[in-house]
């Protein structure tokens, strides 16, 4: 697995890196201080299969640095790491393309938690923030989540083409490049991605990436 670590403080993105190491011997992981290095990775054709981003950098920051990170990797998981928790930033965050938000602040032991939960293919959200309902339509009858049936493996009520949709709809990935990377239509994937936040109940991806991190869905 190829990581990339945009971090301007050299201690805590040396300290992120040697945590993914420490995780797995199969992952390389690669760092920069701010966009414009993170971009020079692309101008060598480097891909990543994880992009882990924090906010504040010189330069290119904030929704921004989001927006031209997921736009320039696109296929690429970005997942946000930052020491701002305010609701309405991570709910910007994943409208612009971010799949998961780690907050800074939170405990090592958090950490490590969340950071495997991204490495297993999963959504990482605060808690604080998926169980508050900041606009969004997702705070269901589980009090936190989607009123999917967590009493059970939630991927069995996806079937296997809905799940893969939804991989790639909380990547922030359009219609259009989900039906050009499943092999389908447009109107095909449209199709797909309404049966999908039917399914959750929400109405937008926005809302389905709270709910995958709601109900802890893995993709495998």
């Amino acid at each position: 697995m190829q990581v990339l670590v945009i971090d301007d403080h050299t201690l805590f993105r040396q300290g992120l890196s040697s945590l993914l190491r420490r995780e797995s011997s199969k992952i390389n992981v690669s760092e920069c201080s701010n966009c414009i290095e993170a971009l020079e990775f692309k101008g060598k054709n480097r891909f990543f299969d994880l992009i882990l981003l924090d906010l504040k950098l010189p330069g290119v920051s904030g929704l921004e640095a989001v927006k031209l990170i997921h736009q320039e990797y696109l296929g690429s998981r970005l997942v946000i790491i930052s020491a701002d928790e305010e609701p309405n930033i991570i709910k910007s965050c994943i409208e612009a393309g971010a799949m998961g938000y780690v907050p800074k602040t939170a405990s090592f032991e958090m950490l490590e938690l969340a950071i495997r939960k991204i490495l297993d293919n999963g959504v990482y959200l605060p808690a604080s923030i998926i169980q508050s309902s900041q606009g969004l339509r997702i705070k269901r009858q589980t009090g936190f989540g989607a009123k999917v049936n967590v009493s059970s493996d939630p991927v069995k009520q996806f079937t296997a083409r809905q799940l893969a949709v939804l991989k790639l709809l909380v990547r922030g990935e359009s219609n259009k490049r989900i039906a050009k990377q499943l092999e389908i239509s447009d109107e095909t994937a449209k199709t797909h991605v309404a049966a999908v936040l039917r399914i959750l109940e929400v109405s937008n991806r926005t809302e389905a990436v709270y709910a995958a991190a709601a109900i802890g869905l893995d993709f495998e």
